[in-house]
């Protein structure tokens, strides 16, 4: 499967697209009244999704780590700091060409923080390009280390 279909696949099953499926086919069998029902079902269901409060309550499940302190740094003894990808912009006219996005930014930042205090090395990950150039962690790399 190509990269093309797989996104467009991916795009149409997952939030918001599985849901604005949901609500086309409600709108196919319309004059049937369950096709009322599941169109108003599935815009309701949109919009409970797209307020913050549901994205908030959603992230608290995954946010369960606290920050990393300096005591917790100094026990665990680590190697390296891994950076994971967060996305790009692509062709940011201001940065002449792709650049990341600013959650990736944020963790770039936070892992540079983290080797000035450590002296570890700093491994930015992600990556192949959806459909053309450079991958995210060579674009992190250059951020981190501009003049290299």
């Amino acid at each position: 499967m190509d990269v093309i279909t797989h996104r467009a696949i991916e795009y149409l099953l997952l939030p918001p697209g599985g849901l604005i499926l949901l609500g086309f086919l409600g709108l196919l069998y319309w004059r049937f009244g369950y096709g009322r029902r599941v169109f108003v079902f599935a815009l309701l269901l949109l919009w409970v999704t797209s307020l913050p409060i549901t994205a908030d309550l959603l992230a608290q499940g995954l946010e369960i780590h606290p920050a990393l302190s300096e005591e917790r740094l100094a026990e665990s003894h680590p190697e390296a700091i891994i950076v994971l990808g967060g996305g790009r912009n692509l062709d940011a006219p201001e940065y002449g060409g792709d650049t990341v996005s600013a959650r990736e930014l944020e963790r770039l930042r936070y892992a540079a923080k983290l080797a000035r205090q450590t002296g570890l090395p700093v491994i930015p990950s992600g990556g192949t390009p959806i459909y053309f150039g450079e991958p995210e962690a060579k674009i992190a790399a250059r951020i981190l280390h501009p003049a290299g």
